[in-house]
C-alpha cells in the first residue's frame, strides 16, 4: 500500500512527527484550547448566544482542517462536559454526529467532573 501522508506508528520519531503534524490545529479556531499529544480540548464560556454559536463554528473549522490534512477524528471519543448550573447544555454536532454528554472524564490521571465535590474526589483517591 502506498501512503501519501501521515506519521509512522511505533517508530521512535512517530509521535514527534505526529505532534509537528497537528501542532497548528489550535491556531485555526477562535476558542481556547489545549493540545497534549493527540488530545485536543476546546474550552470556553457558555454565557450568551454568541458563546454557543462559537463552538459549532470551531468544530466545523476542525473538520475542514482534518480533511485538508487527510486526518480523521474518532468522533466516538469526542464528548462534551457542561460546567455550571446556568449552562443551558446545548447539543452540538461534529462531522455529522451528535456529541455525547458525559459527567466526568479522567484526563492525565485527574478526574474532571461537571459537579466537583470533595467527597467524590476523596472516594476515587482513597478507594479507587
Amino acid at each position: 500500500m502506498h501512503v501519501l501522508c501521515g506519521a509512522p506508528q511505533g517508530s521512535v520519531l512517530g509521535l514527534t512527527i505526529f505532534i509537528i503534524f497537528i501542532n497548528d490545529a489550535p491556531s485555526i479556531i477562535s476558542s481556547k484550547s489545549t493540545l497534549y499529544a493527540e488530545n485536543l480540548k476546546l474550552l470556553g464560556p457558555a454565557l450568551s448566544c454568541e458563546d454557543h454559536a462559537m463552538l459549532p463554528k470551531n468544530l466545523q473549522l476542525l473538520g475542514q482542517w482534518a480533511e485538508a490534512w487527510f486526518l480523521e477524528f474518532n468522533v466516538a471519543k469526542c464528548h462534551i462536559i457542561y460546567f455550571g448550573k446556568l449552562n443551558p447544555c446545548c447539543s452540538y454536532f461534529f462531522l455529522g454526529h451528535l456529541l455525547s454528554f458525559i459527567n466526568s472524564k479522567q484526563d492525565l490521571g485527574v478526574n474532571i467532573d461537571n459537579e466537583p465535590k470533595l467527597g467524590t474526589y476523596a472516594e476515587i483517591c482513597c478507594w479507587g
